[in-house]
């Protein structure tokens, strides 16, 4: 039996994320102030959270999104039934009035933490892999918007594998000198 599996990892190199080449881009969140729904659609395949057809990387029911402004943060939950490139996101985010910098986060921790200038999370480094598929919530993506539309960018990037032998419980990745693909991580935009 041929299993694909595919683990989240967070490259080093990659802790600050740059918008000028918007190649790993793929969400836009468009944001409706006046009920706080938050649209997600992709432009690109590859970039959401649960892989399909081994290239299309869909949002999935359940995942949600943390949104940062200023001094405040809510969760948004997508509102799906089945698996879809398009996703609806429903949250309440106290005191933004449709103005501002807005901030997101994806997948949505509550120790998520944004300090004006750039968002600190956890990718895990334990993952519980899922054939044909990420790990549940292991696709690390941040956004930032002067506007309506949040445009979310990949912090790192994945690895898939098969296995042709079954009763295999464990798969360690580690980086070759040390260098971390897991844990702690402060992310933010450079000026461009």
């Amino acid at each position: 039996m041929k299993r694909h599996i595919c683990f989240g990892l967070l490259a080093a190199a990659l802790l600050l994320v740059s918008c000028t080449d918007p190649i790993d881009s793929v969400l836009g969140i468009d944001i409706r102030v006046s009920n706080m729904t938050l649209t997600a659609s992709t432009e690109r395949p590859m970039t959401k959270t649960t892989v399909v057809s081994e290239t299309l990387v869909y949002w999935e029911p359940g995942d949600a999104i943390a949104v940062f402004s200023n001094d405040t943060s809510a969760k948004f939950v997508a509102d799906l039934t089945v698996p879809a490139a398009t996703a609806t996101f429903r949250g309440r985010l106290a005191g933004w009035k449709g103005n501002g910098t807005l901030w997101g986060v994806y997948p949505y921790s509550k120790e998520a933490s944004f300090d004006g200038e750039s968002i600190t999370t956890v990718l895990p480094a334990t993952q519980t892999a899922r054939a044909e598929s990420f790990g549940k919530d292991m696709n690390l993506a941040i956004a930032r918007t002067d506007s309506d539309v949040l445009q979310f960018y990949n912090v790192g990037g994945g690895v898939c594998f098969s296995l042709t032998e079954s009763g295999i419980k464990k798969v360690i990745f580690e980086g070759l000198n040390g260098e971390a693909i897991a844990g702690k991580v402060k992310v933010g935009f450079d000026d461009s």
